[in-house]
């Protein structure tokens, strides 16, 4: 990898802007940049298709939201990049969003999921004439339920949804093609932050279906999903519930906890591993050892000047001190980082203990949170963070709510991982403070909802996705993107780099919770675009300029 990184630099880059939802409802975005990445390292290391050139997808998280990806592409192009295409995309409204702003920029928009038919209708040309994509619709979802309704004899069908106003289209459509089939139905919407308001739909379902089958059809997000799945333990429905959804979904996710603790791991692993993370760190530990030979008094001082009421919002100190330039140079950075994430806070220690940094600077800024040492909050759960990352700096870890006396005795929950320097030695903790209207798990609030007796409660589960797969007679033959590869071979290659990260050790893009269903798209997109681009360069004759500029 690295000797092709060094041929392939010298080359022109063909970057292929892609916002993907990294986090948000639906972060299965973390499963395309690594088919992605894999499959432009590939291409780029062949060096057939675009021989002089590298293909580069530039990401960013849309978070599934329509507004935010429209702002990212928007963004992007304002600043004058030449982007030879629209790629990423995985959440349906997004796309619609995204696909109408590409057109009136007359930017190639190849989306890498985006299934939907009803609501938005991207099966529509005349509304959506350029948008490609490879997600395939789930309308048989229909078809599916008609012949296991006919098999299992079922008669009514309940469909539940999250809030009205984002799912009522969609859930108005299925129930009226339901009907259409000879089903009877009925709809019924739960606000995901209302744990009350979902057990009443699953108590009202357990008093309407005594002695019936129960078909549930869910449309909403996975949150929503796990929480009615524990609230038809809490209220005492029987096991045997018919749970119905369409769509790609995390794997085997009902067997884990909610997605957004993983998305902070993976974040912190991410940063630990970045080159950013390192040079922020080591600005701010060597103007911190520089400050003054008595740490107490670097420690007094840097209260007085930072720990006041402004908080985050003070950017710059007057001084000659070199933390002053460390602080103007890196604070914007990580506040903006809090802010994107929902952090309640951000902080740097060094292998002493001492809180070199943070992003809000209450009066834990500046002290000692070794164990051993005499810091007034080493024993606090930021404490134990700092001591659980030293102990084991390659893991990410986490620490329990329980109140934190900076924050004003609000319970704080806290993620932390090692520093390591460039020759691999330990030189502090990184670590964030979770904000207080973080949500956990409803396992971990509903005692009866273990994760066990909640993938017994699913049992028997049915999912309608729309999947492609090569015939039994192609699996095996040389791909026309990828030669040395087969679908067979490619697809395992592709289950080996999500465990292991691409290249193999990266830890900043190892997936932990892959969504499998689709893994390929992303890659074949990706070939898509490498073969479009050579079409009209090879043999339209267009210049790389006219292709980044239409």
């Amino acid at each position: 990898y690295f000797g092709t990184t060094t041929r392939t630099t010298t080359m022109m880059s063909l970057e292929i802007l892609a916002p993907i939802p990294l986090t948000g409802d639906w972060p299965a975005g973390q499963t395309m940049r690594l088919a992605a990445q894999l499959a432009e390292g590939l291409i780029n290391e062949e060096q057939r298709i675009l021989p002089g050139f590298m293909l580069k997808h530039v990401f960013h998280d849309d978070k599934c939201n329509p507004s935010k990806g429209s702002q990212i592409v928007l963004s992007e192009m304002s600043s004058g990049n030449t982007y030879i295409a629209l790629g990423g995309g995985g959440c349906s409204k997004v796309c619609a969003q995204e696909s109408a702003v590409a057109s009136s920029i007359r930017l190639p928009f190849l989306s890498y999921e985006c299934p939907a038919d009803v609501d938005p209708q991207l099966s529509d040309t005349a509304a959506y004439p350029d948008l490609t994509r490879m997600g395939t619709v789930t309308t048989p979802v229909t078809d599916v339920i008609r012949k296991m309704g006919d098999e299992y004899g079922w008669k009514h069908i309940i469909i539940i949804s999250g809030e009205r106003g984002q799912y009522k289209a969609l859930a108005d459509e299925r129930m009226q093609k339901f009907k259409d089939l000879g089903f009877t139905s009925e709809y019924k919407s739960a606000e995901e932050a209302d744990w009350q308001s979902i057990q009443t739909v699953m108590s009202e379902i357990k008093e309407s279906t005594k002695g019936k089958n129960r078909v549930v059809f869910f449309i909403g997000t996975e949150r929503l999903f796990r929480k009615l799945i524990c609230a038809s333990i809490t209220e005492g429905l029987q096991k045997g519930i018919a749970w119905v959804t369409e769509g790609t979904w995390r794997h085997e996710w009902w067997t884990k906890t909610d997605h957004s603790a993983p998305q902070h791991r993976q974040w912190l692993a991410e940063d630990a591993s970045r080159s950013q993370l390192h040079q922020a760190f080591d600005e701010f530990k060597q103007s911190w050892d520089e400050y003054d030979t008595n740490v107490e008094v670097t420690r007094a001082a840097l209260q007085k000047d930072y720990a006041t009421a402004q908080k985050d919002a003070l950017f710059s100190v007057e001084g000659s001190e070199s933390y002053h330039d460390a602080h103007r140079t890196w604070h914007a950075v990580y506040r903006k980082i809090l802010y994107d994430r929902g952090y309640y806070d951000i902080f740097f220690f060094d292998a002493n203990g001492d809180l070199i940094y943070s992003v809000y600077k209450e009066s834990d800024y500046a002290t000692n949170f070794k164990a051993t040492g005499n810091g007034p909050w080493k024993d606090s759960g930021l404490g134990n963070a700092f001591e659980a990352a030293m102990a084991s700096p390659d893991k990410v870890h986490y620490i329990d709510w329980k109140p934190y006396g900076p924050s004003g005795g609000a319970p704080a929950a806290f993620f932390a991982t090692g520093i390591k320097d460039k020759d691999g030695v330990l030189v502090g903790v990184y670590s964030i403070q979770l904000p207080p209207e973080f949500e956990r798990s409803i396992e971990e609030l509903q005692p009866q909802c273990e994760l066990q007796i909640m993938a017994e409660a699913f049992e028997g589960a049915v999912n309608v996705a729309g999947l492609g797969r090569p015939t039994d007679e192609d699996l095996e033959k040389p791909l026309d993107c990828f030669k040395s590869h087969s679908a067979k071979s490619l697809s395992a290659l592709i289950d080996d780099h999500l465990r292991t990260g691409y290249p193999a050790g990266n830890t900043a893009n190892q997936v932990a919770d892959p969504y499998y269903d689709i893994k390929s798209h992303a890659v074949d997109a990706t070939c898509a675009i490498a073969k479009t681009v050579e079409h009209l360069y090879k043999t339209k004759g267009y210049s790389i300029q006219q292709i980044q500029k239409p």
